[in-house]
């Protein structure tokens, strides 16, 4: 390559810029958790609860969401794909639950409106398994019927899995729909206090180490009871 060309080479490497990292990895103390951050859904944050329950949410932006005015539509947004591995000294263990909600809907008469999640589960590197299905709806009982209803929809899952080193989340998908055949409307709104949320548990194990002086003890408290004894029979 001539010295004109690797300076031409260099400059197209240059206007590229940096390459995007999709995955980030963030420690969350009992464990790891690497993720996607491309979505529309960015960070999410961890949490701590009672009885050893730790996890993470994604907050659900109000820039997801669907309008629809005559003919059905649909949108679909991709959830973050993620990984939880267990950090050194602690243990994981379920079962896993997700919670994603609650997405406000708003209908008019003769309209409709769903909401569903999809995805593919992982335990210890396993055989994916595809998990999901539609989000439970509820009405406001401020709806008026045959004029306008409206509610919010929302699920919680429950994955049975015990103990474990390490969870996936992929080709997580929210598919949102809508139609108004009768020319009103049809609406399902994100708001900023929605969320995505997964919950399991992490209990401390003690290190190697641990266990190695705990023994250490025992014997010497076992030959101290066997010298005294041992003295109290001489005596």
């Amino acid at each position: 390559m001539t010295f004109s060309r690797q300076l031409a080479f260099a400059a197209a490497l240059m206007t590229l810029g940096p390459l995007a990292n999709a995955t980030v990895t963030t420690d969350f103390g009992s464990f790891t958790l690497s993720y996607d951050e491309t979505t529309v859904l960015g960070a999410p944050v961890g949490f701590t609860g009672a009885g050893g329950a730790v996890g993470f949410h994604w907050t659900l932006p109000d820039t997801v969401g669907l309008s629809v005015s005559g003919a059905a539509n649909a949108l679909s947004y991709d959830l973050p794909s993620f990984t939880i591995t267990a950090n050194s000294g602690w243990a994981l263990s379920g079962p896993l639950s997700g919670f994603v909600g609650n997405l406000s809907f708003s209908e008019s008469a003769g309209a409709n409106t769903s909401a569903a999640i999809t995805a593919d589960l992982s335990v210890d590197g396993s055989p994916a398994i595809p998990s999901g299905g539609a989000l439970a709806r509820f009405v406001s009982p401020l709806s008026i019927p045959g004029v306008v209803t409206g509610g919010y929809y929302q699920n919680a899952g429950v994955f049975p899995v015990g103990n474990f080193s390490t969870f996936s989340f992929s080709n997580g998908s929210l598919a949102l729909l809508g139609s108004a055949p009768l020319g009103g409307f049809a609406t399902l709104l994100a708001q900023p206090q929605n969320e995505y949320k997964v919950t399991l548990t992490a209990t401390a194990v003690p290190e190697p180490q641990s266990y190695a002086l705990l023994a250490a003890g025992l014997l010497a408290l076992g030959a101290l009871a066997r010298r005294r004894s041992s003295h109290g029979t001489q005596g």
